[in-house]
């Protein structure tokens, strides 16, 4: 087992009766207070909240914002999406979901991905893929920017929020 998603686990059954509180109660603040107090970082975006560990991200769906935002996925999408790369043998630039339950809800499990610092880079107009990957990533994906990927630490390029596959925007569009 990757020494992340065993650190991810760990995290997991630790506050299992916390998370499933706070899934039930789904506030941004309370989240925040979380983490605060476990030494976590909160990001979020438009319909997920994540839970930045040192080797690791647990992400979970904003439910009220899922209602309005229903176009954009979920975790549950990235993860049937994590399904697709592997099948069409392009996992290696995407960073694995592993769909792990923890109390009474599933979460959403990834390796720490460093963002791109240089917002004006993007994948398909640099060296970062090559072309037949570039066609691949338009051809699939509508929402990657330089917010949704970077590198891991052995310096691949990994795209960690993929949830918006252009067959999924244009259902809802």
């Amino acid at each position: 087992m990757k020494e992340y998603l065993k650190h991810a686990i760990e995290f997991l059954n630790a506050h299992a009766d916390e998370l499933d509180m706070l899934w039930t109660v789904n506030s941004w603040s309370m989240y925040r207070s979380f983490c605060r107090r476990n030494g976590l970082v909160l990001n979020s975006g438009a319909t997920r909240f994540v839970i930045c560990g040192k080797d690791f991200v647990v992400k979970i769906d904003n439910r009220h914002r899922m209602r309005r935002y229903s176009k954009f996925g979920g975790c549950y999408t990235e993860y049937k999406n994590w399904q697709m790369v592997q099948d069409d043998g392009m996992s290696y630039l995407f960073a694995a979901v592993n769909r792990i339950k923890a109390g009474h809800h599933f979460y959403y499990v990834m390796p720490s991905i460093k963002p791109i610092d240089d917002e004006y880079r993007d994948l398909w107009d640099s060296d970062l893929v090559t072309v037949e990957e570039s066609e691949y990533l338009m051809d699939n994906f509508c929402d990657l920017h330089c917010g949704n990927y970077g590198v891991d630490d052995e310096g691949n390029i990994k795209i960690f929020d993929y949830s918006l596959t252009c067959e999924y925007f244009a259902r809802y569009h």
